[in-house]
């Protein structure tokens, strides 16, 4: 499969940007992920426009409103049974117990019971 390079590196930031602690400059992120400075400019300053980033007066840059207003009704319609079905059975198989999942709402324990049953 043939990746376009400028999309992996946004990626690539975004990732970077979102899993810091702290908020980074132009010159952390292309140090940390090897990309020519002015490539990371363009790109962060492109993502700034869209709202995806947000900078302060440091010239450091953060994760934008815009990121959020696009995850989060992703993440609302995410069927997070089918995403952690995988994980469960692996976890299952590797310790031979049962696993179950459980979400915790306002108080309540909503606990996901594997559709087929594992043997004890």
């Amino acid at each position: 499969m043939n990746k376009n390079r400028s999309t992996v590196r946004t990626i690539e930031i975004l990732h970077l940007i979102a899993s810091s602690p702290n908020a980074l400059t132009i010159t952390e992120v292309s140090q940390v992920l090897g990309i020519p400075k002015s490539t990371t400019h363009q790109i962060i300053q492109t993502l700034h426009h869209l709202r995806l980033l947000e900078n302060s007066c440091s010239k450091t840059f953060r994760l934008g409103i815009r990121f959020f207003e696009m995850a989060l009704p992703a993440f609302a319609n995410m069927d997070l049974r089918r995403e952690a079905k995988s994980i469960l059975e692996d976890l299952s198989r590797k310790t031979g117990e049962s696993v179950f999942m459980a979400k915790n709402s306002w108080g309540n324990a909503y606990v996901a019971l594997p559709q087929q049953s594992i043997p004890l």
